[in-house]
């Protein structure tokens, strides 16, 4: 089949959801299907190809400046990416249209499912559709999509509950958990090595790292007030920050002002495919978001054999069985409010506790990291969710033929 795949960033710009969308793509073009990808041109200043191929990915992108302001100039972005789909079907007809977030894909898509009467499938990924719900001028917007499309993907629970809560009838949401490539984050111990070596690091010594983007929401600034915490006591363990970020400065700055850089050390900007060799080097990873969805970080280390910790939120828990394949951690009340400096220290506290526990006990480690490779290869590879898309695809073109 032929499918229209509509995003906002890919790589190389570094995230989960842009990751998720790319490996979809190609994944679906080894399938034997056809994929255009439609996403945007610029972000932060960047630019990028206009079109290019990629492992038969056919990538189109369209200019969303004009307007600064983020919540209006997605309006624009939605109608240039309708504009270019439509002229791309009438000389390649689509057969269903995918789009990535109800705004501002979802507002493309659903022009797209009214112009020239094709399926339209939505996924719901992390938490833009709780924040966007609560913009005045979006919700709207939103409203309209969730009445045209015709199936929602929520990558957990929490997005499903959220979904239903605006009126989306539940026969028209399914989960669909994000999932990875288990041939390409699976454990390699010289992998590790080398990255250890580089940092001088002995093959004993116990590393903790946090992988994703230095954002408030992803919580870095907790995961390093913890390690600062431990690394106070315990001296050989090491810290791994792995990722970019609008709190990179900061954090850096924290840790220069600690005298401690040599035992956290800052990657920078990695691309996706060398992140699992610094994961092979951490013997921990640890996620403390404040608000998530389908983190592809915490699958990947799973599938690396990983011991994790994270944040009691969004979908993590799905994912997570505490205390045989990871540790949850309860997290300030919510996100957005004022955390009260107690709240912040129990946090952190927890944090630290569950970091001296795995690093104190390198059997459980070794058992809970076992126990979620399994589980993330039974339950979260490309090879199980494809055929489930596909089948979904399926199932709307022939109703809307039929």
């Amino acid at each position: 089949m032929h499918i229209c795949m509509i995003t906002t960033t890919l790589p190389p710009v570094v995230g989960g959801l842009e990751n998720h969308v790319w490996e979809l793509s190609r994944h679906l073009v080894r399938a034997g299907h056809r994929v255009i990808l439609i996403g945007s041109r610029n972000y932060q200043g960047r630019i990028f190809p206009a079109f290019e191929e990629k492992e038969g990915v056919r990538i189109y992108r369209v200019r969303d400046t004009i307007l600064p302001v983020y919540y209006f100039r997605y309006r624009l972005f939605s109608l240039r990416a309708a504009r270019l789909a439509r002229k791309i079907h009438r000389r390649h007809h689509f057969d269903i249209i995918h789009a990535h977030q109800i705004y501002p894909c979802g507002v493309a898509g659903a022009f797209l499912r009214h112009l020239l009467k094709i399926p339209l499938v939505v996924t719901c990924h992390g938490s833009g559709l709780f924040l966007n719900w609560e913009v005045p001028w979006i919700r709207p917007l939103m409203k309209w999509v969730m009445r045209r499309a015709d199936r929602f993907i929520a990558v957990g629970n929490e997005q499903k509950e959220k979904l239903e809560n605006c009126s989306v009838p539940s026969h028209r949401v399914t989960v669909l958990s994000n999932c990875v490539d288990t041939d390409l984050f699976s454990p390699r111990p010289e992998a590790g090595i080398a990255i250890r070596e580089r940092y001088n690091w002995n093959h004993g010594e116990t590393v903790v790292a946090f992988v994703g983007r230095f954002h408030p929401i992803k919580g870095p600034g907790y995961f390093l007030q913890a390690a600062l915490k431990v690394h106070e006591k315990k001296k050989g363990i090491k810290f791994l920050l792995v990722g970019s970020g609008e709190l990179e400065d900061a954090l850096r700055k924290e840790v220069a002002l600690s005298g401690r850089s040599e035992a956290f050390p800052f990657t920078g900007d990695i691309p996706h495919e060398k992140v699992p060799d610094y994961m092979n080097a951490a013997d921990i990873l640890v996620l403390p978001s404040l608000s998530e969805g389908s983190p592809l970080a915490l699958i990947e280390a799973m599938a690396m054999g990983k011991a994790v910790i994270a944040s009691r939120v969004g979908s993590m828990p799905d994912y997570i069985t505490d205390g045989e394949t990871g540790i949850l951690v309860d997290r300030p009340p919510s996100v957005g409010s004022m955390i009260s400096d107690d709240q912040n220290n129990q946090y952190i506290a927890a944090l630290v506790n569950a970091i001296n526990r795995l690093a104190e006990y390198p059997d459980l480690r070794l058992r809970m990291g076992q126990k979620a490779r399994r589980e993330v290869k039974s339950s979260y590879d490309w090879n199980v969710y494809i055929p489930t898309l596909v089948k979904i695809y399926e199932v709307l073109i022939k109703k809307e033929n039929g």
